[in-house]
């Protein structure tokens, strides 16, 4: 009984610090892991044990904020569209004036080739 130490030892592999665990943010860390692993071209690859490797947590501390993969890939896939729709909002910015002159002359271009008999199905 000398020692009443019931700590478990876990060997780090030294990728992962001392308390690397503790996120200030883990749902989004995963989201970001899963997103580099997707930009990595490394989408075969995108289960909750896989990222929670990456993150340094273990599986089961995902399941807070994801309840199954299904969870996770919806909201990869809402980060996605959510970098998606910023990206076209700044390149609309930065095209300016030409997109608003784009615009204006395309869209009774359009609406005049959308009343056209030759263009209904």
């Amino acid at each position: 009984m000398a020692n009443k130490d019931n700590s478990v030892n876990i060997k780090s592999d030294g990728a992962k610090a001392s308390g690397a665990y503790h996120h200030g943010d883990l749902r989004a860390a995963v989201i970001a892991a899963g997103l580099k692993r997707l930009e990595a071209g490394d989408g075969g690859e995108l289960g909750l044990r896989a990222l929670a490797r990456d993150v340094g947590v273990s599986a089961t501390a995902l399941y807070r904020h994801f309840p199954d993969k299904e969870a996770l890939l919806d909201a990869l896939a809402d980060e996605g569209l959510r970098r998606l729709g910023a990206r076209q909002a700044q390149a609309w910015l930065k095209a300016g004036a030409a997109a608003k002159a784009l615009r204006r002359r395309a869209s009774p271009m359009c609406v005049s080739r959308m009343r056209s008999p030759r263009c209904s199905g």
